[in-house]
């Protein structure tokens, strides 16, 4: 949940300074929704996945869609703070 949380909290942060921005909470890693990815895909100009282990999610990700999927992990055991997920976001703009 402070993954979720923290993601929100940056993507509309990320909107008040009029950068366009979105969440994908995905609500089961198996089977991997490769078709939601692949039609989410088609409409934006990529992702990034901001995941609390080594990114595993990045590599089905990358399989279910030609869109640029990048990767922010963190494994120190404490959620990723909403400044982080921004930085990486503006930094890949």
């Amino acid at each position: 949940l402070a993954m979720v949380l923290a993601a929100w909290a940056a993507v509309r942060r990320l909107r008040e300074k009029g950068v366009k921005a979105g969440l994908l909470r995905l609500q089961t890693l198996w089977p991997f929704p490769e078709k939601e990815v692949a039609e989410l895909g088609s409409r934006v100009k990529r992702f990034l996945f901001p995941e609390m282990n080594l990114g595993q999610l990045v590599i089905p990700a990358r399989s279910a869609t030609p869109t640029e999927v990048a990767s922010l992990t963190q494994v120190n055991g404490k959620p990723i703070a909403p400044a982080t997920i921004m930085a990486e976001v503006e930094a890949l703009r």
